[in-house]
C-alpha cells in the first residue's frame, strides 16, 4: 500500500483506482503504517520521522516523538545531549572522544565525512557566532518549514 515496492503482476486498488496512479507523497501522507518490527532507515532520526511528512515543522516532529514515547529511546542513544543547544566545538570534541565507538557503528568513511562537516561548522561558528543544534539534529529545511 505504501509503494515501497510495486507489484510484479496484478494491481492494488484503492477506492477502485490503481495505487500507481496516486502521487507517491500524497499516498503516503494519507496512510499510516505501523510495522511489527521497528525499522530505521539509514538516515538521522529527524530524516526518518520526516519520511512520513516531509513538510513537518520542528514542533510536529517533537510531538511525534513524544506521542510515540520515542524521546527516552532517542535520549538513551546519546543522539540527544539533553541540552537545548550545543556549540559545534562541543559536538566535535564529543565526536572525537567517541571515535572508536562511532567508527564501529557507522564506519571510518562516514565518520571522516561527518568529522569534516563538523570541522567546517566549527569554522562557521567562529566566523558567524553560535551554532545551535536542537535535540542533536541540524535542520537544513527551508526557513518557512522551521519553527521560529
Amino acid at each position: 500500500m505504501m509503494r515501497f515496492y510495486d507489484p510484479d503482476f496484478g494491481e492494488i486498488l484503492l477506492d477502485g483506482v490503481n495505487i500507481k496512479e496516486y502521487n507517491l507523497h500524497d499516498l503516503r501522507k494519507a496512510i499510516s503504517l505501523v510495522m511489527q518490527e521497528p525499522i530505521i532507515f539509514n538516515y538521522t532520526i529527524l530524516e526518518n520521522i520526516l519520511y512520513g511528512k516531509l513538510d513537518a515543522k520542528n514542533s510536529e516532529v517533537y510531538n511525534a516523538t513524544t506521542i510515540s514515547n520515542a524521546n527516552e529511546f532517542i535520549e538513551g542513544t546519546g543522539m540527544i545531549t539533553g541540552k537545548e543547544e550545543s556549540t559545534a566545538e562541543e559536538l566535535l570534541k564529543q565526536m572525537e572522544e567517541q571515535k572508536g565507538s562511532l567508527v564501529t557503528l557507522i564506519g571510518k568513511e562516514k565518520y571522516d565525512e561527518e568529522l569534516d562537516l563538523l570541522k567546517k561548522m566549527v569554522e562557521q561558528e567562529k566566523n558567524q557566532g553560535k551554532f545551535v543544534a536542537i535535540k542533536g539534529d541540524v535542520d537544513v529545511r527551508p526557513e518557512d518549514l522551521k519553527d521560529k
